[in-house]
């Protein structure tokens, strides 16, 4: 690195690794109104993961499992804790949940259950093995704009043998481990929501990313059907956040005298507050939120090629409400997507998508 781009020099400049640029909302991340305006499949508070069971849609929402049809949830499991993560393979599905644990619900493993597994945000359920993406190995899994605010990297990548119920650790060091997907040559890729990227699990440097620099805090990522995958971004970047991470007195003091909800932080839907911290722009002209005012809260979908490379997005901008979007699967040519902001599963025809963002 140029001696211009780091240290005090780089601080004074405002170059390197002081800068507090963000990438623009342009090519692949060109802004639209394709969630706002998506088709409302059910409705549920909570909601945050959803699963593809062998064609049946699965979705947690709290405490509980449920089965979607349109406009329809049938609970099929509850537990004690918040489910936090989501897989499911052939008939049977996996579940993290809020006190640290893993647990299967039917097939051959039925009840298996996992006890030393704490903040689990994402899953990949094999036959005989599960893997399961840590946020926080100190932290509970809402806790995530702390996470971020204390800027921690104690995210991990786990293994889980569901014959011999062995745990080992594949990788550490994670910046919040968000998201899993396996390629169809077996790899296994994470999303780094706080180094903003997506990397192999045997490189978690922000240079070895094979997708790095997003706009915003990657979550949740699937497979599409032609050969790409989904990822959703959670939560977006902007100057204002960037600057404050960068000011270690200040975060502190704000982590320790500031109620959570009025942290200068990202959040999964904006509230009309006027406590709520400005996001260094007028977000208001003649009573309407801008649409292109900095965000607080964002909706988000990026479309990757079988390269991770974007191709296109779909967005609810600043004054839609489809925000915090954490989870998709895409299923007989639609895209299923949750707003947890909005607390709603959205459906879009991929036909449709496509041909919109072409014209």
């Amino acid at each position: 690195m140029d001696i211009l781009d780091s240290g005090p020099i780089a601080s004074l400049l405002g170059r390197g690794s002081a800068s507090i640029t963000v990438p623009t909302l342009d090519g692949a991340f060109r802004t639209n109104d394709l969630l706002e305006s998506a088709e409302l499949f059910v409705e549920k508070i909570g909601a945050d993961c959803l699963a593809n069971a062998n064609g049946r849609l699965i979705l947690s929402a709290g405490h509980q499992v449920y089965e979607m049809n349109k406009n329809e949830c049938k609970s099929i499991a509850k537990f004690e804790a918040k489910v936090t993560a989501l897989a499911a393979y052939e008939e049977n599905f996996a579940v993290g949940l809020e006190n640290g644990g893993v647990e299967i619900i039917g097939g051959r493993h039925e009840g298996k259950y996992f006890p030393n597994v704490n903040c689990a945000t994402s899953i990949i359920l094999n036959s005989d093995e599960l893997i399961v993406a840590e946020g926080s190995d100190c932290l509970l899994a809402d806790e995530w704009a702390r996470d971020l605010l204390e800027k921690n990297n104690y995210g991990k990548v786990i293994s889980l043998n569901l014959k011999t119920k062995k745990q080992k650790i594949i990788a550490d060091g994670a910046a919040w481990a968000g998201g899993l997907v396996a390629t169809p040559n077996g790899e296994v890729l994470v999303t780094q929501s706080w180094r903003h990227c997506l990397s192999k699990v045997d490189d978690l440097r922000e240079k070895g990313a094979v997708c790095a620099n997003l706009p915003g805090y990657p979550s949740r990522i699937s497979i599409a059907v032609d050969g790409g995958y989904w990822m959703a971004i959670f939560g977006m970047r902007t100057q204002l956040l960037e600057f404050i991470l960068r000011e270690h007195q200040y975060r502190k003091q704000m982590l320790e005298t500031v109620p959570p909800e009025y942290w200068i932080a990202p959040t999964l839907v904006s509230r009309e507050n006027f406590m709520d911290p400005m996001q260094q722009g007028a977000v208001k002209k003649l009573g309407i939120k801008k649409p292109w005012a900095p965000p607080r809260s964002y909706g988000l979908v990026v479309k990757l090629d079988k390269n991770f490379q974007p191709q296109y997005s779909l967005h609810s901008r600043v004054g839609g409400l489809r925000h915090g979007v954490t989870s998709m699967v895409e299923v007989d040519g639609c895209l299923y997507v949750v707003s947890r902001g909005a607390g709603q599963v959205l459906t879009l025809d991929i036909t449709d998508i496509e041909s919109e963002i072409i014209r």
